[in-house]
């Protein structure tokens, strides 16, 4: 009705008026959702509206939140945010010099130089370190948590580890994916796969500029996602595009589904030591492919 409304009223000419009342319901209806939602968080009743039917619908949707009250003294938390403020802000010019034109100076704080030193500068040496070519290879997971307690059965020895360890059927897949989605890019001029190769070597090649930095495995976890994409894409390519016949559809469908339930066995097959579940030493060290791995 309210479209309605503003349509007839702007071909009239009053079309900014309508506008401009539209903008007023909205402003006045965060700032009540603002005024009931606030109370209502530090366990203070909230004030409901003036219509019954309105304030029956409101009261039974704020009853959830009554019953699951936060714990803790939230205006507490509010006031230790306060005081709080002061001490990260401290040495933050908050404008820059007259001559600058009272523009906010755009200097790194402190702590975040400090922070920058001591992440480029980290160095020490630790058991489970990796470095970026190792990492699409599974070189060298990181173990966190590893127990011999049992039971697993009488005269075995126990083995119970969390290992981050991606699954091989797919990482070892990575590579090659990403240069059949290389050569589509450059030589087929094709640009699909450009968004997974940017985004996987975005989060991987800046690595390099650090060799002699501590680094793990998981630093790897936000190409992840990129590098995924460059496998289906390339599954994409064996599957077959729309105009291909029926028998290059069908052997393309077998492949891929072969492969997709590979990785999906495999991953069933590496769970107890995703998971820490006990097991013999040889079920563990039959999942331990690689003497890296341990």
């Amino acid at each position: 009705m309210v479209a309605v409304r503003g349509r007839r009223l702007h071909r009239h000419g009053a079309g900014r008026q309508v506008e401009r009342r539209l903008l007023h319901r909205r402003v006045r209806a965060a700032r009540t959702g603002l005024g009931i939602w606030r109370p209502a968080l530090r366990g203070r009743a909230p004030p409901l509206p003036r219509h019954p039917a309105r304030r029956d619908r409101l009261a039974g949707r704020l009853r959830w939140l009554r019953a699951a009250r936060v714990p803790g003294d939230l205006d507490g938390l509010v006031r230790h945010q306060r005081r709080l403020r002061p001490r990260l802000l401290r040495g933050w010019p908050r404008r820059a010099p007259a001559a600058a034109g009272h523009q906010r100076a755009l200097q790194p704080r402190p702590l975040s130089l400090r922070e920058l030193q001591f992440h480029t500068h980290l160095d020490v040496p630790h058991k489970y370190q990796s470095w970026p070519w190792s990492w699409l290879l599974l070189g060298r997971p990181v173990a966190y948590a590893y127990s011999e307690a049992g039971p697993c059965g009488a005269g075995h020895q126990c083995a119970a580890e969390t290992l981050a360890l991606g699954t091989p059927a797919l990482w070892w897949a990575f590579i090659p994916a990403l240069l059949v989605s290389c050569w589509q890019w450059i030589a087929c001029r094709d640009w699909r796969p450009a968004a997974a190769i940017v985004g996987a070597a975005a989060g991987i090649v800046p690595w390099f500029a650090f060799p002699d930095r501590t680094m793990f495995y998981f630093y790897a976890l936000p190409a992840l996602p990129f590098l995924v994409l460059a496998v289906t894409f390339s599954l994409g390519l064996v599957l077959g595009s729309e105009s291909a016949n029926r028998d290059r559809r069908l052997v393309g469908a077998v492949i891929v589904g072969g492969y997709v339930m590979l990785v999906a066995a495999a991953f069933g097959f590496f769970w107890p030591i995703y998971t820490s579940e006990i097991l013999t030493f040889g079920q563990w060290r039959a999942r331990i492919w690689l003497n890296s791995w341990i």
